[in-house]
């Protein structure tokens, strides 16, 4: 069948395309014009010369000869019009020979009515009908101009003969016009075609989504957009799961949703909006391989059947990695933005003396810390201790200052510490974690410093104010926010501030002692209102303050008006944290003492204002700093009294400490 075909086609290869295939429609017919029309004309020059009709017999042979060498040069890289020309004008003559001589019995002219198919066929209709025409006009003048032919033929005949080649040269060349304008049309068609495919084709390779097309495998077919290798960052994804190529990224879990999702798309049983809206592709995070960069992608999903009913789904896949950083940036840029709206806000009201106080101590609270974290001769609990009094410290006025958000970052620290408190042995890792914790504690802190500024310039007047009026407004902005965060109502009472006895005592010293015995006084001891109102108080609890000076001490003291201490509680929490046991026969004096251990609390659950029983402990390490002493006296159901004595200093002293 290979060597048939090969002598047929002239050994030449043809395209599947129409122009390729017309070529190869005519080089089948020529070479079978000529295999068949050279054998017959060899077969009749034979029988001519064996017959005695040498002239015939010779001129057969001869057109044979020419026909032979047509069929060799169509095997050339001659055009195949040299070789088609020479084979149909070698036929035309035969064609004139037959029809003049006759042939058997006239049969000779039936040859001339194959001549216009051949001839317009492979000629093309110019030349081919020209050729036609002129053997059209040989014919009329055999049939109808006596003595021309060897051979009569009658009038009915030769009316008969020409209308018939009239016919078949007519109707030829109506199909070769056709023919021409139905391939003109196709071609436009095809190069119509051909150009929406280079147009869909330059889309696809130049979109910056990736869409490819899954069978009802779930695998990836071999038409996809160069830029889906690109987002998956995987090349030759023709036919590979795409389950498995988001193996890295999803969980079990998330897998079997996905495939229970494609399920419903090719049953197509829910609605394509409903199917769009429970997409767990819609936006996910990819990773390409192990430990690879992780991109954010979208992935949509649409599915469309084909002409032989086979389901495919559509996906397009979206890189959104980068405006997923931008996103994330902006949200950044904006809580910052927010954070410093809201701190100042925070502060706005603040006295800026008041605030540039707390900045500074702040600071010096701050760089203690960092002297102790270097301390290499103290105890690690030990410094843990100090480190959590100084924190505390800070939270403290920060809390008064109305600065929350400081306020739990440095509850945060307080709940590092107290976690590094109860570990045997704190490592270097521990350390370093919460330094770096602090770092960022530090950097809030820094930022304080530039919205200082911008209250300043907002604030009008003189922003001097004496250490009396401060300490007084730090006490009511801490009973102010603390009962208000509580739920409760007090209100403080100055009884004596002596300002000369202010300058005898380190300022700082004496504000965080005051301020941590009046949040514990607000805190533990005043009551609700619904609470008071049942035992007949005054809504408003009471704190009042006093701070005198006699002979040679500084005498502050001060009292409220609520539950007082509970000794029994006071037992009961000293054992449940193993402080003592239940056979110890601990006197009062006892029991208030156990009030000042580190980590003690009557409280069981810590919050912003009280639990981490740290607050009292700095009051006894900051009193014992100044050499001073303290007393409790407290009636359960009354109230509680704090009494205060501190040495006489020089003011050059008060203000070096």
């Amino acid at each position: 069948m290979g060597f048939i075909l090969n002598i047929f086609t002239s050994g030449k290869h043809f395209k599947t395309d129409n122009e390729e295939l017309d070529l190869f429609v005519r080089y089948v017919l020529l070479n079978a014009m000529i295999f068949l029309g050279g054998s017959l004309l060899i077969l009749f020059g034979v029988q001519s010369l064996h017959a005695g009709a040498l002239l015939q017999g010779i001129f057969d042979l001869s057109m044979a000869a020419i026909t032979i060498f047509g069929f060799i040069l169509l095997r050339t890289n001659v055009n195949f019009s040299a070789s088609s020309f020479l084979t149909v004008v070698s036929f035309f003559f035969l064609c004139t020979f037959l029809i003049q001589s006759g042939g058997i019995q006239g049969s000779g002219v039936l040859w001339a009515y194959s001549f216009p198919l051949l001839a317009i066929f492979l000629l093309g209709i110019r030349i081919g009908t020209v050729l036609a025409i002129l053997l059209g006009m040989f014919l009329c003048a055999i049939f109808f101009i006596p003595g021309i032919s060897q051979f009569t033929y009658e009038r009915a005949f030769a009316f008969r003969g020409i209308g018939v080649y009239i016919l078949v040269t007519t109707c030829t060349i109506v199909y070769e016009i056709t023919k021409i304008n139905k391939d003109k049309r196709l071609l436009r068609l095809t190069q119509t075609i051909q150009a929406e495919r280079d147009q869909i084709s330059a889309m696809k390779d130049n979109l910056p989504t990736g869409i490819f097309l899954l069978d009802e495998q779930l695998c990836i077919q071999s038409q996809y957009s160069p830029k889906l290798e690109q987002i998956f960052t995987q090349s030759n994804l023709s036919g590979a799961s795409f389950i498995n190529l988001l193996q890295n990224s999803l969980q079990n879990k998330e897998l079997d949703l996905l495939h229970d999702y494609f399920e419903m798309l090719l049953n197509k049983s829910h609605d394509q909006s409903l199917l769009e809206e429970i997409n767990p592709l819609k936006e996910f995070s990819f990773t390409p391989l192990p430990g690879g960069e992780i991109k954010y992608l979208s992935i949509m999903f649409t599915t469309f059947s084909n002409e032989n009913n086979k389901t495919f789904i559509l996906g397009s896949v979206q890189d959104l990695t980068k405006e997923r950083a931008l996103q994330l940036q902006l949200e950044a840029e904006e809580r910052k933005r927010q954070k410093e709206m809201r701190s100042l806000f925070e502060i706005i009201h603040i006295e800026p003396r008041l605030f540039q106080d707390f900045i500074n101590e702040t600071e010096e609270n701050f760089q203690a810390i960092n002297e102790l974290l270097k301390d290499q001769t103290k105890p690690t609990h030990e410094v843990i201790t100090e480190i959590y009094q100084l924190i505390h410290a800070v939270k403290s006025n920060a809390v008064i200052l109305g600065l929350q958000e400081f306020g739990e970052k440095l509850h945060g620290l307080e709940r590092e510490l107290n976690q590094l408190k109860v570990k045997h042995e704190v490592t270097f890792n521990d350390l370093l974690h919460f330094t770096l914790e602090m770092e960022s504690v530090l950097q809030e802190k820094d930022s304080f410093k530039g919205l200082l500024e911008r209250l300043k310039s907002f604030t009008r007047g003189s922003n001097t104010v004496q250490e009396e009026v401060i300490l007084i407004k730090t006490l009511e902005k801490l009973i102010e926010k603390t009962a208000q965060s509580l739920g409760k109502e007090a209100k403080l009472v100055i009884k004596q501030i002596d300002s000369h006895a202010l300058n005898y005592v380190p300022f700082k010293d004496l504000k965080d002692i005051l301020t941590q015995i009046v949040r514990n006084a607000l805190v533990h001891g005043i009551e609700t209102p619904a609470e008071r109102k049942r035992l007949k108080k005054a809504a408003h609890g009471l704190i009042e303050l006093s701070i005198k000076q006699e002979h040679q001490q500084i005498i502050c003291t001060i009292t409220d008006d609520g539950r007082g201490i509970s000794f029994d509680v006071v037992r009961q929490r000293a054992q449940e944290q193993q402080l003592i046991d239940s056979q110890d026969n601990l006197s009062r004096e006892q029991l208030l003492a156990l009030l000042f251990n580190p980590g003690f609390s009557t409280e069981k659950t810590s919050t912003l204002h009280a639990g981490r029983g740290i607050g009292l402990s700095l009051v006894k390490d900051r009193i014992k700093k100044l050499n001073g002493s303290i007393g409790i006296q407290t009636k359960e159901g009354r109230g509680c009294r704090f009494i205060i004595n501190f040495p006489v200093l020089q003011e050059s002293a008060a203000s070096a400490v």
